[in-house]
């Protein structure tokens, strides 16, 4: 091995190892809250969201509204409006209408961003997803080898956190980019992780 390339993955493992400590000790996990959860810290990078009277914080498609001293995870009211959905949103069509939906909540496009709408009449019931299920289009099976992972919106280290996970987590790969993978979280929700730090099988596409 070069001696470039050796200096290279020694400085990719020390920042590795110094995020797991941080991420450890501040007691950050993959855990997805859901609806009427009470949450003590908003997560890092949420953003503020005034919409009337009302002031919401909007984070990887999750919603919170102050309560008392700590947040509560809530639906958003209809009208509200977004900048991004998190990856993992699908388009559904009912009618001639071209909705967004994520976390069983449906958007209507804008030019900039997604409004919060009523579900259409017609839309059925939203499945609870089996997490536990392989997904068809599963490229291979993953675990996570170091005690905490940074998952991120896209396959370079340049994008932003979005979640993580955690050694011995098992991930179902979707798809590839050099030197990352597209997967599945073990909590239903999707990312980029560094393929350097999880061990598996995976078939190319």
């Amino acid at each position: 091995m070069k001696p470039l390339s050796l200096f290279l993955l020694v400085v990719a493992a020390l920042l590795v190892t110094s995020s797991t400590f941080v991420w450890a000790k501040r007691g950050h996990s993959h855990h997805r809250p859901g609806y009427g959860e009470v949450v003590k810290v908003l997560p890092r990078g949420h953003h503020k969201i005034h919409h009337h009277r009302s002031t919401y914080f909007y984070r990887n498609g999750i919603f919170y509204s102050p309560y008392d001293s700590v947040y509560r995870v809530v639906y958003p009211p209809v009208g509200l409006v977004v900048s991004t959905l998190p990856y993992g949103y699908v388009d559904v069509r009912f009618g001639n209408r071209l909705y967004a939906r994520y976390n069983d909540i449906y958007y209507e496009p804008l030019r900039r961003g997604y409004r919060v709408v009523e579900a259409p009449p017609t839309a059925p019931p939203p499945p609870q997803p089996d997490v536990t299920a392989v997904p068809a289009s599963a490229l291979g099976t993953v675990t996570v080898t170091v005690e905490v992972l940074n998952v991120r919106g896209g396959p370079s280290r340049l994008h932003p956190v979005n979640d993580h996970v955690a050694a011995g987590d098992r991930l179902y790969v979707l798809g590839q980019a050099p030197e990352w993978y597209y997967v599945r979280l073990p909590d239903g929700g999707f990312g980029w992780v560094w393929r350097q730090f999880v061990r598996g099988e995976v078939v190319a596409p």
